[in-house]
């Protein structure tokens, strides 16, 4: 079986101060191929899915980002194509919605566990201080203060 997502539509990216969160609502098509023995690789099923809507917080400490997320929501799904004969797109709906419900916590404790380090030096050209994240509405900033190193001079 392969899976294949494509994303067809990313808007409405806001921010909000008031929740210190980013959204994103988009969509995607989704779809499914099988190898048979008959007629090799064939689509099984492909569908359409519109306003997914997305929300997370990202955090910076310490030069460490940090991620949780919030909301994962499915807005509408249709069957573009079904070999595997038909297809409830509301029952689809509800399941994709409700495992995302449970799964959000179980994600949140795997994503808290996660270090990413954002580097302080870069390329021996300059250091940053002071690496902050700030939401406001509609925005984000994010700020850095940049410290250039003096050159090297290699003796030969």
């Amino acid at each position: 079986m392969n899976l294949f997502l494509k994303l067809t539509r990313l808007s409405d990216i806001s921010s909000s101060e008031a929740n210190q969160n980013l959204a994103i609502v988009g969509g995607l098509d989704f779809a499914i191929w099988v190898e048979t023995q008959d007629q090799g690789e064939v689509l099984a099923l492909d569908l359409s899915v519109d306003n997914v809507a997305i929300d997370a917080s990202i955090t910076i400490t310490n030069f460490t980002i940090g991620l949780e997320a919030n909301k994962f929501q499915v807005g509408t799904i249709d069957v573009v194509t079904s070999t595997i004969g038909r297809v409830s797109t509301l029952t689809l709906k509800t399941l994709i919605n409700t495992g995302f419900l449970v799964l959000i916590p179980v994600l949140n404790t795997f994503l808290e566990k996660l270090h990413v380090q954002f580097p302080d030096n870069i390329l021996g050209i300059f250091t940053l201080d002071d690496l902050n994240l700030a939401y406001y509405d509609n925005y984000i900033y994010l700020g850095a203060t940049p410290t250039f190193l003096p050159p090297t001079v290699t003796a030969f």
